[in-house]
């Protein structure tokens, strides 16, 4: 049944503001409401119901007999308004709503009952509502857009044909006529940008979500645009691309040769793009398997082999290719030679015109300059290091180090070294010298000397200029009532940089008892190195006891690592540093003690 409503005071004033071209109106919910118990006759000058009990978005609309026709529905699982299940409530009161939220029309209703959802008797009523007014197609409808509309075709399922996407309300649309609002509405669609809007006597405007489909018949069905999907920022091509999914046009023969992006390829095209050259009138006799194609790349592998390949090697014809205009062709041949001494590997020749080119590389050589591939040095090409287009291999340059030139300077005092022709990097190996070992008063235990230091430096270097420096002779073994003499250090300059691998401490003497502090080992200074290790630092004296009494043992000296060890010492004489940097051992009781051992410095070349 269809219940007519009265109009309000407030509904006239916008409906005449809407037909004289003020502000328009946007008819969009229905309420119902119980009376307050009360049924009553509405009358114009109301602005609300009496007391409202539920509302919902317009469901359909139609304009019959020149009437705006509305359909809204109260959910079956709808209670009595105020938050309680187990209550229904009483319909004795129904309103048409703007968007503005102006009562526009309103009707008394039958006083029926709306069951609450827990009495088991509930279902879904729908109110259907006419609204007369002088002219329909000035007022906009906006419908729940969770509502199927069935109007001659549904706005909302998930693909839908438009007529156009527009701003401006065309002026005569046809019924049933769709269009999609664009972003800048105009007259009854303001305010509605991007949403779909469909014309049934008004027009009904409905919301869809991001994602939802539209193919426009007013574009032409090769146009980017003749789909259109819904997207955050308004409506977009739904074309497929290399990162969405979506519609896609096939490519002609033309588009497949130009690479189009937004056409996909069909497997003839593709077929046609693989194949080849003009015809069989200018391709070599026996070059060719296909006839009357004009264009692409065919991969003729001819049955049989030829000779005349590098080496007497047999080929293969493939990779018929043309390039360019017409009938301007390439043959490509392939050889490859088995013969484990071969030095060709895989080669290329070009034929074009009839005229076979040179044989060339497939694969070209890597150099200093160029990617490529590189071959393998032997042993003998890695110790000479004069191959500057092949690989080394671990082992080539595990021999390569192994045949180093080493110089040995081990003489103490100054040096100097020139560097020979064509030498611009040497390696240096320096240790510092040993200190020597503490002297100990009878009865007493003395320290040995500290051990000298070690680096390892890469320095580039000169031809013609020289290395100069010092060689550490090794710390004095202290006499009585003194300390041995600390290791003096290695020192080497070059290139301008001075490295020094510092002498152990001298050993500290013992008047009486055992000294317990030992000689510290040398430290590297001057700069960075390749490698730094400090030397170790001595022992220091010790006391023990025997049948005869107490026994009273020198420390041993310090270790040069990589190099000589400390002298050994105990109740008796110190021994003297192992070279190189060894520290000197100590004299126990009155002994003599050993001195420190002298550095050394190693160049590699």
């Amino acid at each position: 049944m269809t219940t007519g409503l009265l109009t309000t005071t407030a509904g006239r004033a916008a409906i005449i503001a809407d037909l004289g071209g003020g502000a328009d109106l946007v008819l969009t919910q229905v309420a119902w409401g119980d009376a307050n118990g009360v049924p009553y006759n509405p009358n114009e000058a109301q602005v609300a119901l009496v007391r409202e009990k539920y509302r919902a978005a317009i469901a359909s609309v139609a304009v019959v007999d020149g009437a705006i026709v509305v359909d809204a529905t109260i959910p079956a699982d709808t209670n009595d308004g105020t938050g309680r299940p187990s209550h229904g409530f009483n319909v004795a009161e129904v309103g048409l709503f703007s968007a503005a939220g102006t009562l526009i029309g309103l009707a008394r209703c039958g006083n029926g009952y709306k069951p609450p959802p827990s009495s088991g008797q509930a279902s879904a009523v729908t109110y259907r509502l006419k609204l007369a007014v002088a002219n329909p197609s000035a007022i906009t409808v906006v419908i729940d857009p969770q509502a199927q509309v069935n109007i001659g075709r549904q706005v909302r399922p998930f693909w839908v044909t438009v007529d156009g996407v527009l701003n401006d309300p065309p002026a005569a649309p046809a019924t049933g006529a769709t269009y999609v609002i664009n972003g800048a509405p105009t007259g009854a669609w303001v305010g509605q940008a991007y949403k779909l809007a469909q014309w049934v006597g008004v027009w009904v405007v409905t919301a869809v979500p991001t994602g939802h489909q539209v193919c426009d018949n007013s574009v032409a069905e090769d146009s980017a645009n003749r789909y259109l999907k819904r997207t955050a920022a308004g409506w977009a091509s739904a074309i497929a691309t290399e990162t969405a999914v979506g519609p896609a046009k096939i490519a002609s023969e033309a588009e497949v040769t130009t690479g189009d992006l937004s056409r996909t390829v069909s497997a003839y095209s593709l077929a046609r793009r693989l194949r080849g050259a003009a015809s069989t009138a200018s391709i070599p006799a026996g070059g060719w398997d296909e006839a009357g194609e004009t264009w692409g790349i065919h991969p003729c592998l001819l049955l049989g082999t030829e000779a005349g390949g590098p080496g007497g090697a047999y080929y293969f014809h493939c990779w018929t290719i043309r390039y360019n205009a017409v009938g301007t062709l390439t043959q490509v041949a392939i050889p490859y030679s088995e013969a484990a001494t071969s030095t060709y590997g895989w080669l290329m020749r070009i034929r074009t015109g009839g005229a076979w080119g040179a044989w060339r590389p497939l694969i070209r050589d890597g150099s200093e300059t160029q990617t490529g591939v590189l071959a393998l040095a032997s042993a003998a090409e890695a110790v000479a290091g004069l191959n500057t287009t092949k690989a080394i291999t671990a082992a080539g340059l595990q021999k390569a180090r192994l045949k180093k030139t080493r110089v040995v300077i081990s003489t103490p005092g100054a040096f100097s070294w020139t560097v020979p022709a064509g030498i611009t990097t040497v390696q240096l190996i320096g240790w510092g010298d040993g200190g020597g070992g503490g002297f100990g008063n009878n009865p007493s235990g003395p320290a040995g000397g500290g051990g000298g230091a070690q680096f390892e430096w890469t320095v580039d270097v000169v031809p013609g200029n020289t290395i100069t420096g010092t060689i550490g002779g090794g710390g004095a073994a202290g006499f009585a009532g003194n300390n041995g003499a600390s290791g003096a250090g290695t020192t080497v300059t070059a290139n301008g940089q001075t490295r020094t691998a510092g002498g152990g401490a001298g050993g500290v003497n013992a008047g009486g008892g055992a000294v317990t502090n030992s000689a510290l080992g040398g430290a590297v200074s001057g700069g960075a190195v390749d490698v730094s290790r400090n030397g170790s630092p001595s022992a220091g004296g010790l006391q023990g006891y025997s049948g005869s009494g107490t026994l009273f043992y020198a420390g041993k000296g310090g270790v040069a690592p990589n190099g000589g060890v400390g002298g050994n010492a105990g109740t008796g004489a110190g021994n003297g540093g192992v070279i190189p940097g060894g520290g000197g051992g100590g004299g126990a009781s009155g002994n003599v003690a050993g001195a420190g051992a002298r550095g050394e410095l190693w160049i590699l070349y």
